[in-house]
């Protein structure tokens, strides 16, 4: 509400209803903050990287839960490792890594760190899933002529709809909400996302302006708000599915 309010009101009566709900502060938002260039940028990080997280990690879970090879067991141990290691710990060579790649100089500088930064939940959340699964299904396939492939994209990832609706709003809040990589690791503000965006612009403006910067915040947090009340739903069916398994 008080994105809808002037300051003066704000300060005056901070829990009080708008008096009028205009959208003045939006207006001036846009002018003032270039909403345009930063949403963009944070478009393209989080669906290159929750896209690409998605397919690869349901890949990988998909050949842990199901297939029988050669250190898979290491291998999930070596993923699950990935939790437990903060993000601080690995900055600087990640730096130096990117910055030797030259993927700094584009929207890969983030795209990278994001999709290996979500791997480990991704993983095993689609991989306690797939493990409830039957195996006739994909047995029953295999007789009548499916590949790997085919078995996979086919059976398998239709039946993971739950759990990739549930990790990809995960994904989502994580990636478009990230500040700390996105204010290291990227070096022009063409390239800056919208939580970098708002730092400099509260920086900029000071806290005087509070109808100003909610406006801002509202605009900033709407996408999260949308995809979580649009798939919601499936979360829920996701967490149901898998208690009665």
């Amino acid at each position: 509400m008080s994105s809808f309010k002037e300051t003066k009101d704000i300060i005056a009566e901070p829990f009080a209803l708008p008096r009028s709900f205009g959208l003045q502060n939006y207006k001036d938002a846009f002018k003032a903050f270039p909403f345009v260039r930063y949403y963009m940028n944070s478009i393209i990080y989080t669906v290159a990287s929750v896209g690409i997280l998605l397919l690869t990690a349901s890949m990988l879970a998909y050949s842990l839960a199901r297939m029988k090879w050669k250190y898979s067991t290491a291998t999930l141990g070596y993923i699950s490792a990935g939790l437990i290691i903060p993000m601080q710990v690995i900055i600087i060579p990640l730096y130096m890594m990117l910055n030797d790649l030259g993927f700094r100089k584009s929207h890969l500088g983030l795209i990278v760190p994001y999709v290996a930064m979500g791997m480990a939940m991704a993983v095993l959340l689609l991989y306690a899933f797939l493990r409830s699964l039957p195996f006739e299904m994909e047995e029953a396939a295999c007789i009548d002529g499916c590949s790997v492939y085919s078995c996979f994209f086919r059976i398998i990832l239709p039946m993971l709809k739950p759990a990739l609706f549930t990790q990809m709003i995960i994904s989502f809040m994580g990636v478009w909400n990230e500040f700390y990589l996105a204010s290291v690791l990227v070096p022009t503000d063409k390239l800056r996302t919208v939580t970098i965006g708002l730092q400099s612009f509260f920086a900029s403006r000071g806290t005087t302006e509070w109808g100003l910067l909610a406006a801002t915040m509202l605009m900033a947090s709407l996408p999260t708000l949308i995809i979580y009340l649009f798939f919601n739903g499936q979360i829920e069916e996701a967490l149901t599915n898998g208690a009665l398994k």
